[in-house]
């Protein structure tokens, strides 16, 4: 709703605006007609933009697919953070749980109760889950955590303002889901020298390289799904040797000086062409 409010208000005002696409809003979207309508909107509206930046290359290149806004300058520029990590070395006592992490609002299009019955087929292992996020689906998961008999190896925390620390103190980062443009909280993984295991959808796959810095899985097969938690749980080597990769890609690919630099040479070529 902003995006198109805001290039209207723009295009009312003659006031040039540079759009930035974190996803479509067709995207993930699996009912035909809905698509279409949504992807109707993206034509119209896209036209109005002055230029159109996407945050991964994947939402890029679904704008040339689905021909969205074809006369408009575009570019892609990667999502960068602040690297406020001081200290990248990770301590944990041998004989202590491996602590997992999803940080998602419980909403669609958050798989949650994937993610649970992945991790009831590895029960017998030694973890816990830290479940980071609101949203309408909360209780229902807490639910079905209950029903799943996983309930005392997760924790809810709710809507967090301590994600950082909780990061910290986390051996495992988990993202699945069903759809994704290019999750910040798995840039926020890397930098805290965490290993990934998120579902290959959207950009992800821009962020993890798959078996260097964490594990890409299908966002439908449990059974792959499964397989790469119990490897990530057993491997205390494998673990800390993706995590240094995922550091090192963040610091290579992800820090914010990086975006800024190139989203302010974007704005100035787009005004000024």
């Amino acid at each position: 709703k902003v995006g198109i409010i805001g290039r209207l208000a723009g295009a009312y005002l003659k006031i040039p605006t540079v759009f930035t696409a974190h996803s479509w809003a067709f995207s993930g979207i699996e009912s035909s007609w809905k698509k279409q309508i949504f992807i109707k909107i993206e034509r119209f509206v896209g036209l109005l933009s002055k230029g159109i930046i996407t945050v991964s290359q994947y939402n890029l290149e679904e704008a040339i697919q689905y021909k969205i806004a074809r006369k408009v300058d575009k570019t892609m520029i990667h999502n960068g953070i602040v690297d406020t990590i001081t200290s990248t070395n990770r301590t944990r006592n041998k004989d202590s749980p491996i602590h997992l992490v999803m940080v998602a609002r419980f909403a669609l299009p958050k798989n949650h109760r994937l993610l649970l019955d992945a991790l009831k087929q590895v029960s017998h292992r030694s973890w816990k889950l830290t479940l980071v996020g609101g949203g309408p689906l909360l209780q229902d998961i807490q639910l079905y955590a209950k029903t799943c008999q996983l309930d005392k190896q997760i924790t809810f925390t709710g809507e967090s303002t301590n994600v950082e620390a909780i990061l910290q103190s986390a051996d495992v980062f988990l993202l699945i889901s069903t759809s994704e443009g290019l999750p910040i909280s798995i840039i926020e993984a890397m930098r805290a020298s965490l290993p990934t295991i998120a579902s290959h959808v959207g950009g992800v796959n821009e962020l993890i390289d798959d078996s260097s810095t964490g594990f890409l899985v299908d966002k439908t097969d449990i059974t792959q799904l499964t397989k790469r938690l119990e490897l990530i749980i057993n491997d205390d080597n494998l673990r800390r040797k993706l995590g240094i990769n995922a550091r090192n890609k963040f610091l290579q690919q992800f820090a914010l000086e990086q975006m800024i630099d190139k989203t302010e040479h974007y704005y100035k070529q787009v005004l000024f062409q």
